[in-house]
């Protein structure tokens, strides 16, 4: 693995300074993420405007057929301050989400 890819934890080879951190559900023995060995520049766009949709596109593909990216998306869900392309979804999607689940959670204790 070469330097700037995204890697598990401890990984000897990837460099520490490019490495994206690891969330906990991936431990050792879970299946590999669709985003291991690619660039973490393409998850991290300079915004989420228009002008970087084609890479915020991009990102979205790698998260397609995922076997982890429910467990990716309610892992960022929880992390409210997250960056990135997670689970093929934005932070400004990922506020939406959970505005509404939390709209539908209050209507259920009605």
């Amino acid at each position: 693995m070469s330097a700037g890819q995204i890697a598990r934890p401890g990984a000897a080879s990837a460099s520490l300074s490019f490495m994206v951190a690891a969330p906990p559900f991936l431990r050792e023995g879970a299946p590999d993420p669709a985003c291991f060995g690619q660039d973490p520049n393409l998850f991290f766009p300079s915004d989420y405007g228009l002008r970087n949709w084609e890479q915020i596109d991009a990102a979205r593909d790698e998260c397609i057929g995922c076997p982890l990216q429910p467990v990716c998306l309610e892992w960022a869900l929880e992390n409210p301050g997250l960056d990135g392309v997670w689970a093929g979804t934005t932070p400004p999607e990922r506020r939406l989400i959970r505005r509404e689940r939390k709209r539908l959670m209050g209507n259920k204790a009605a």
